[in-house]
Order: structure tokens, then sequence, then C-alpha cells
């Protein structure tokens, strides 16, 4: 079939997105065969989890409402249907078979939990129904369920990555220690990975103690921390065992505590927390132009600004977008196949998606400051080197403005040079970015030298 062709540009309004509307009447049966239906699996009943699926769905009608508000995709209208999943997963296996039964949706968005959408992974692959799942990070098994299934978070394993390359590089860590509990298996796999990553970069030495909860020998193996001295303790485990973390500070031991996302609901007002670093999936801080939009036009629809569970919700609902903008046809089929070819930008930078569904993005590391989660950095999936760096840099400047930009950026001698030359500077970066698969830590510190010295 002829390829669906957008009758919209990408939305300027939310940074470039492409965006769509809400349309919770379903249309009638003439209107079904031609018509872009999109299903919306959230958890928006059974206790805390519901907060997170009310702003799931918060991002997910503003994306809707942008696009089907400048005309659609192709002159269509985006319908879509959400349904409630509940924290249990034989209520999502009964909405997401109501959604392609009933509503007879050629694509889902969600579910937003890791048990909720391994669960309609199944139904989804056997229906061949493709499905961006939110904020599945656990489960690694989830997208190797089939080719239809597809996530946007950054997986758990990859957490680990990110965390224990930050340490050795940018916190210059050579010995780290592990913590994890007998009883949370999840972070034993984080704590493989972290290790594993360390012992390539060549951290000098690891120490990894397993505890029990009510640990009798909980003193012996604080003191053995203490006898290692390490320069950084990674915590992959949630509730964050905060006596044991003072237990540790009152040992003397002042490493750097490291988390994952699952530390986004730690409270940073306790001290204890000051100064740790966590891996997270999106920042409302970052320098992304499309970020710094996306927060704009949240806050001003809903009145608060946008927190991670939201982000993901909107990058879903702009990736699901973007496939059938690019879909040869509405066919189920054709949705998938656009969505295995994703390279766009999205609110933390560009996006793709590996082999088997999971996502190629940067991952964002946030620290503890003041009692609040700040933007440190952002990490992209491949390494770059300095000398890569250059050569991008180099292909983007103006041919006779090459010797002053790349002074600023690449020896960062902003004393040297004046305010227009440094601001020519953070643009040559931005639109090297731009044109770049990935930057090392490295390279973003150089980046966010330059604009910090603007700002000043």
């Amino acid at each position: 079939m002829k390829r669906l062709t957008a009758a919209i540009t990408f939305c300027i309004g939310l940074a470039g997105l492409i965006l769509l509307s809400a349309c919770t009447t379903p249309p009638s049966a003439s209107e079904v065969e031609d018509a872009i239906r999109i299903g919306v699996l959230l958890p928006l009943s059974g206790g805390i989890i519901n907060e997170f699926g009310e702003r799931a769905r918060s991002s997910i009608e503003l994306c809707f409402d942008e696009i089907n508000g400048k005309g659609g995709i192709g002159g269509r209208q985006i319908h879509y249907f959400i349904e409630d999943t509940g924290t249990n997963k034989e209520t999502a296996i009964s909405m997401a078979n109501k959604l392609i039964e009933k509503q007879k949706v050629q694509a889902i968005v969600g579910p937003v939990a890791s048990s909720t959408s391994a669960a309609v992974a199944q139904i989804c692959q056997q229906k061949e129904i493709p499905m961006v799942s939110i904020a599945a990070t656990l489960f690694k098994s989830l997208t190797e369920v089939g080719h239809f299934i597809f996530r946007a978070p950054i997986t758990e394993e990859y957490q680990a990555y990110i965390i224990a390359k930050f340490a050795v590089e940018s916190l210059t860590s050579r010995r780290a220690a592990v913590i994890t509990f007998s009883d949370y298996g999840i972070g034993s796999r984080w704590a493989e990975i972290f290790e594993d990553t360390c012992r390539k970069l060549e951290t000098q030495d690891l120490l990894h103690q397993t505890y029990d909860r009510e640990d009798p020998e909980l003193e012996t193996k604080v003191k053995a921390i203490q006898e290692f001295q390490p320069d950084v303790i990674f915590i992959p485990v949630y509730p964050v065992p905060i006596d044991l973390l003072q237990r540790i500070r009152d040992a003397g031991i002042s490493a750097v505590f490291l988390g994952v996302d699952l530390w986004l609901n730690i409270d940073t007002s306790q001290e204890i927390f000051e100064g740790s670093y966590f891996v997270d999936h999106y920042s409302p801080d970052t320098y992304e132009e499309r970020s710094k939009l996306f927060v704009a036009a949240f806050e001003q629809r809903y009145g608060f600004v946008p927190d991670t569970t939201a982000a993901l919700a909107y990058e879903s609902a702009v990736i699901m977008a973007n496939a059938y903008q690019n879909a040869l046809s509405l066919e189920p089929g054709d949705i998938r196949e656009a969505l295995q070819n994703t390279d766009i930008e999205t609110v933390v930078g560009r996006f793709r998606f590996d082999e088997i569904g999971d996502p190629i993005k940067p991952a964002i590391v946030r620290q503890v400051v003041s009692g609040e989660n700040r933007y440190v950095v952002s990490v992209y999936p491949e390494v770059f080197t300095e000398e890569d760096f250059k050569e991008k840099v180099k292909a983007s400047v103006p041919a006779n403005r090459s010797e002053l930009p790349m002074v600023a950026v690449l020896d960062l001698a902003l004393s040297k040079i004046d305010e227009d030359d440094a601001a020519i500077s953070v643009d040559l970066i931005g639109s090297a970015m731009a044109n770049t698969e990935a930057f090392c830590i490295s390279c973003h510190e150089m980046r966010d030298n330059v604009y910090n010295e603007l700002q000043q």
C-alpha cells in the first residue's frame, strides 16, 4: 500500500517531535478499516501505582492532542482507547484482548509495569500486534518474547553498565564495593553487570557483600567494607536500607553511594543520600532543547513539571506516532517494521531500537544535591574517543572559523576567547551531537563546561 504521509511537520510546539491527540469515542464501523487506532494500557487503579498511570496518561494525551490539532497523520486523526490494567496481570491480559478484539487497535502503547508488560507481551506477540512498553525495565526476556515487542526505558542491565562506567571514568573510582540482599534477586543481576563492567574498565579491586535483612553479622560486614576502603559503593536495591547506609557512614566510610532508577523513590531530604549518584531515564534539567519544550508544554497544561514516568510515556507515544507516519500501511506488521527502524530525536536525545526491541538511547546520571535530584550528565550507548569527537566537530565548523571554536571546545580555553566565540562553540557541539551517534562522558563534560561558563 501507499506509504502513510504526515500532514504535519515535526511539532515545533514540542521540540520537533511527532505528537498526537485524544479521541476516546470509537469511530463508526465504516471508519475502522482506514483509521489509526492505538490502544493504551495504564495502571489507573490499585493504590500508589495509579499515580504513575495518571502521569503517563497526561503525557500521552498531551502528545496525541498536539498531532490531531495539526491535522493528524496523513490526514487521519488518531483514535486511541485507554484501558486500566490495575496491578493485576490477568486484568492486563483481559484489557489487551479487549483492545485487540473489540477496538481493533493496530498497536498498543503500554503497559507501564514490568509484570503487566510481560503478561501482555505474550498476547501481543501471539496476535502480532506491536507493543511499546512504557516503563518495563526488569525482565531482560521481555523483548525476547518476539519481534512485535518493544520497550522505551533502558534495561536494568544497561543501567548497571552505565553507573559502573560513570564511576570509573568520571569519578575515577579504582575500588568499588557492591551491596546486595539475599532476598532481592534483581539486585544480584545488577551487581554482576556492574562488577563485569568495572573489571573491563580496569577498576583495581572489587568487594561484594550480600546481606540478609536481619543479618546478625552486619557489624562484621560493615567492618570489612571499612577495611576495604572503597571509592564507591553500589547499592542496587529498593527499599534502600537506610540503617545500613547510616552504619557505613558512622564507621567513617566516605565512599560515594551509587544507585539505579529505583532510587527515584528515595527521600532525598535525608542527609544520608547527599552526594549520591543514580541512573535515570530522564531529567527535566537536561540541555536538550526538545526536553525543555516538552517540560514547558507539560507544565503549561498541567501545572507541574513532568517526572520520569511522564517523560517515558511521552517518548513511547512519540515513537509509536513516528512508526505510523513511516509505515507502509496500517497493517500491524508494517507498523512493527517501522518501529524496528525507528531513528528519531526524543526528549533525551537520539532513539533507536536494537535487533530485539530494546532501546539504544542516552541514559541520565543524576545526583542528590541539597535534597534534590540534579541532572549530571547524559551517557550515550557507544563510546567515542576524543579524536572521534574532534573529527565530528571539525566537520561541523565553517571553514573560515575553524580555529577559534576548536580551541574553545577541545581545550576549554574560555578565558582566552571572547563570549561570541564561546557561544559559537556551544552551537558547534550541538551540531556535532546532531550528526554523531554517541558521545563519551568526557565530551558531555566539555559541553557542560562551556555552557556553564556562558551562564556566569
